[in-house]
């Protein structure tokens, strides 16, 4: 039995790139929903989206529950 081990290896090259391609293209939709959603409003702890209130709430809570605020001092940000 001779193989030709260069046909062999081009074969497994083309399997492996192929479900690398469909690996990636999986991730990239998943991450993309995910990323669009929350974008969008969409609360995963309640599952469902939030409202107008809610998520000027949320940001001024954000913002207020912060220790300092970021000050420039030379090239650096510190808090102080």
């Amino acid at each position: 039995m001779n193989f030709d081990l260069d046909a062999i290896y081009f074969v497994l090259l083309k399997y492996l790139y192929s479900v690398l391609a469909i690996s990636t293209f999986i991730l990239l939709t998943c991450c993309g929903i995910y990323f669009g959603l929350n974008y969008s409003g969409f609360c995963f702890s309640k599952m469902r989206h939030l409202d107008e209130i809610e998520k000027y709430r949320s940001l001024f809570n954000y913002h207020n529950s912060r220790l300092g605020l970021p000050i420039k001092v030379r090239m650096a940000t510190q808090y102080s």
